[in-house]
């Protein structure tokens, strides 16, 4: 729930429930109904749960299917990050955090990796989550969420235009997705740029398909912006190289008030 407004952290976790159902299918036809009950039967009510607003009850699905037995490591591994995901969803990062190791440990791909750096940045421990979703790039160079995790944590650090760019390939990888090009547009505004920011968020509004929550915020963002442009935040500079002392301060002597310097 967007709350009629654009929050990035709802916008990750949005991203993360646009991944297609990954699950590998077991082999053989004595297994298929064992499989669809115990595993394809709860990951269906896991998504509808999510879909919802109950992701406590989510991540309790996506449990249970990981738990079946005989499910390859891939497959585990998946139903795993799903768990992380829906635990992000629930506002807890802290319990989201060793399932996506988990899930790492058993398939180390790209969506376990940003999970991971989502909930490294929702605890805003902002270095692990930067080299997180750099592994995540690193899996995966096609894959557009990490992108938009970086540049939400290069704008933090007033590098608007490194988080344009990242968002801008985020828009290149996923140009269907609404949640890139709410990124973006808040971008924009960060350099005052207040009508690409109003033509963003239209492109946003017309991708939001059924989540009408996203599509009210981005509408009434792409008017407000108009109706009262924003200011270009000052842009990060270099701290200069501190400049070494050419002599060893340990032995200077320090000039107390009445002294004479005499000997």
């Amino acid at each position: 729930d967007m709350d009629a407004q654009l929050d990035e952290a709802d916008l990750l976790r949005l991203m993360a429930t646009q991944e297609e159902l990954a699950i590998t299918a077991m082999v053989g036809t004595e297994e298929d109904d064992r499989y669809a009950s115990e595993v394809i039967a709860p990951v269906a009510a896991a998504f509808g749960a999510l879909a919802a607003g109950r992701p406590v009850l989510a991540a309790t699905q996506f449990r249970n299917a990981s738990q079946s037995e005989g499910l390859p490591l891939r497959t585990v591994a998946t139903l795993r990050a799903y768990r992380g995901m829906a635990l992000l969803h629930a506002d807890r990062a802290d319990l989201a955090v060793p399932e996506f190791e988990e899930a790492i440990s058993l398939n180390s791909s790209a969506y376990a990796w940003t999970g991971l750096a989502n909930a490294r940045l929702m605890a805003r421990d902002f270095e692990a989550a930067r080299g997180a979703y750099q592994q995540a790039i690193s899996r995966d160079s096609y894959y557009a969420p990490p992108y938009c995790g970086l540049g939400l944590i290069l704008a933090r650090e007033r590098d608007v235009a490194g988080a344009t760019a990242a968002y801008r390939q985020a828009v290149a990888l996923a140009p269907d997705w609404a949640a890139p090009h709410a990124f973006l547009a808040l971008a924009y505004e960060l350099r005052g740029d207040a009508a690409a920011a109003h033509d963003e968020y239209q492109v946003c509004v017309s991708m939001a398909g059924p989540n009408s929550a996203l599509q009210e915020a981005a509408a009434q963002r792409s008017q407000q912006v108009v109706e009262n442009p924003p200011t270009p935040i000052p842009t990060a500079t270099p701290r200069p190289t501190p400049t070494p002392t050419p002599f060893h301060t340990s032995g200077v002597y320090q000039v107390r008030g009445g002294d004479t310097l005499a000997a």
